[in-house]
């Protein structure tokens, strides 16, 4: 029989939550097709059989083991922070790699993925909701406040482009047009020695002239070249700009913000990058 862990469910693609695991539901994990499994809880010992589990299905367990990671969450605990900055930046530097997927989360806290729905702009009202109905009559108002306060901005990986080319959205247009100048300088001079072997093909194609109409066809097709290099040039440049999605929409004083670097572009999941450029877009047409 084929039984899901307690408050299973389907985050994103390729993304599985739950907040205990059994040895009972290593039959139904195995329909999963799993790569990575994290664990957000220190005080349950990991079961015998659970790394045999994981060493025949081939699948990577992730384990956070960190004092700071509260699980104990109540007026007489003095740290409002749930889980540790540290833990939070590495948690999501493998939850938003695709690499990781098909990836199953065990947090019986349930804060994890509401702050991954933060981060990908839902309201409070809203993730707040997933997070009572998966909590049930163990929602905890001080987890809640966390999810409220919680401030976390996402940081571009640019360690695969050349450092010249890291360049943020707000000041894309000034690089661009710095780029570009020193560009059009090297053009001028291309242009230029371009100009000195037409005058030589001019003199060794005075008999017989060329027809004019194929020169023009020459001039054209050169000037598209050109045009074609300029916009696979721009293009390339915004590939390696900071989104406003990956700011949060409100900063609370006093309140640390945590930063989170994100892979390379390539190995964030599909999923993510759709929500982000339909953001990305609305963001534009609003603004």
């Amino acid at each position: 029989m084929l039984l899901p862990p307690d408050n299973f469910g389907l985050v994103e693609e390729g993304i599985y939550r739950c907040s205990k695991l059994d040895a009972i539901n290593f039959a139904f994990l195995e329909t999963l097709q799993l790569k990575s499994i994290i664990l957000l809880d220190n005080e349950s010992p990991m079961m015998k059989n659970f790394q045999n589990f994981m060493t025949l299905n081939n699948i990577e367990a992730i384990k956070f083991e960190n004092q700071s990671i509260n699980t104990e969450i109540n007026e007489n605990n003095p740290d409002w922070m749930v889980f540790s900055k540290e833990i939070i930046t590495k948690i999501f530097e493998v939850l938003l790699n695709k690499k990781n997927c098909n990836l199953l989360i065990i947090d019986k806290t349930n804060v994890i993925i509401g702050l991954l729905r933060k981060i990908c702009k839902w309201n409070y009202s809203s993730l707040i909701s997933e997070y009572r109905l998966y909590s049930g009559k163990n929602s905890n108002y001080f987890a809640e406040t966390f999810l409220e306060l919680a401030t976390l901005k996402l940081k571009s990986n640019f360690s695969f482009g050349p450092a010249s080319m890291i360049r943020s959205r707000s000041s894309r247009n000034s690089s661009l047009d710095y780029t570009y100048g020193s560009l059009n300088e090297r053009r001028l001079s291309e242009d230029l020695e371009l100009d000195d072997d037409e005058n030589e093909e001019t003199l060794l194609s005075a008999s017989p002239q060329v027809p004019k109409n194929l020169l023009r066809m020459a001039e054209l097709r050169k000037k598209r070249k050109k045009s074609d290099a300029k916009q696979s040039l721009e293009s390339s440049f915004l590939s390696f700009t900071d989104y406003n999605f990956y700011l949060p929409l409100q900063i609370f004083k006093n309140i640390e913000v945590i930063e989170v670097v994100l892979p390379i572009e390539n190995d964030l999941p599909d999923w993510f990058k759709l929500q982000r450029d339909i953001w990305e877009d609305e963001y534009h047409h609003k603004y």
